[in-house]
C-alpha cells in the first residue's frame, strides 16, 4: 500500500513523496474462479495492521483478483491516485474494497485484468 509521507511544519508540500506499508505478510489461498464475466486467479492474504489513527489492531486481508482479459494492456509504471493511494495502470480497486481513509486497516481487495 503506498501511502503520502506526512510532512509538518514549513516543509509541508514541499517534497512529493510516498511511504509503502505492508497489507498483509501471509499468503492463504490461491484458487482458480469462474463467473459470469471470466477466468482467472483469485490471491488471498492476511496480516495483523494497526490502525496509525487509533493504534487499535485488526487482522486485515488482502485480496489479489487476476483475470484473464485478452483485451487488457499491460503496464507497469505506478501513477499517483487520489486520496493518497498509488495504483499502476489496469490495476484497480474491486468495488467497496478500497480502504478509507487510506491510513486504515480496511480490508482490500484489487484486480488486475491480465
Amino acid at each position: 500500500e503506498q501511502l503520502p509521507l506526512p510532512v509538518a511544519g514549513a516543509e509541508a508540500n514541499t517534497c512529493g513523496g510516498f511511504l509503502v506499508r505492508s497489507v498483509a505478510e501471509r499468503f492463504e489461498a490461491l484458487e482458480a474462479f469462474m463467473d459470469d464475466h471470466g477466468v482467472g486467479l483469485r490471491a488471498q492474504f492476511s496480516g495483523l495492521c494497526e490502525d496509525e489513527v487509533t493504534g487499535s489492531r485488526r487482522q486485515r486481508y488482502g485480496r489479489l483478483i487476476l483475470r484473464c482479459d485478452p483485451d487488457a494492456t499491460a503496464t507497469a509504471r505506478p501513477t499517483p491516485g487520489q486520496a493518497g493511494h498509488g495504483h499502476m495502470l489496469d490495476l484497480i480497486f474491486v468495488k467497496g474494497q478500497r480502504p478509507d481513509p487510506p491510513h486504515s486497516c480496511d480490508d482490500v481487495a484489487l484486480e488486475w485484468r491480465t
